[in-house]
């Protein structure tokens, strides 16, 4: 990729953009400033994360201990809160949220289905999608939180 489509690519992660992303850059602690990869969500609605790491270090590891890291700390971020109907009785002061997070892999890529597995993902559907002249089976996979609120 040359240095202007980098910039173009770029640009959908940085100011004012990073207002709605959410992402990490990877670096392996041996290497302290050297990227190898990155992880997170630049689709808001519906929210969709989505990972990218060097050829170099794919199976040791590294993006589900990111992928991992990173969904600890967006299930965190501030949430949309959805109040129960006032008038049920059992709600009274309860808030319920859930949210569903989606990912989106290629099926012929098995490692990252593992990926996903393993960080709490479940599949839940499949399309055929078309890009550059080339068809190809698209899994999604869906992870959810659910939180609930007795404190109000």
């Amino acid at each position: 990729m040359d240095e202007d489509a980098t910039q173009v690519w770029m640009n959908r992660f940085l100011p004012p953009n990073d207002a709605t992303t959410f992402n990490f850059a990877v670096e392996e602690l041996s290497s302290a400033g050297k990227p190898i990869g990155v992880v997170g969500c630049h689709i808001a609605e519906p929210p969709e994360v989505g990972y990218m790491f060097v050829r170099e270090v794919w199976g040791r590891g590294y993006a589900t201990e990111a992928l991992q890291a990173w969904l600890r700390a967006y299930w965190h971020l501030p949430r949309k809160e959805v109040v129960l109907e006032k008038d049920w009785p059992q709600a009274q002061g309860v808030v319920e949220t859930t949210e569903v997070l989606r990912a989106d892999t290629d099926a012929d890529n098995i490692a990252s289905g593992r990926i996903l597995a393993k960080c709490g993902f479940r599949m839940v559907g499949e399309d055929m999608i078309e890009r550059n002249g080339a068809t190809f089976k698209m899994i999604t996979h869906i992870s959810s939180q659910f939180i609930y609120d007795l404190s109000h």
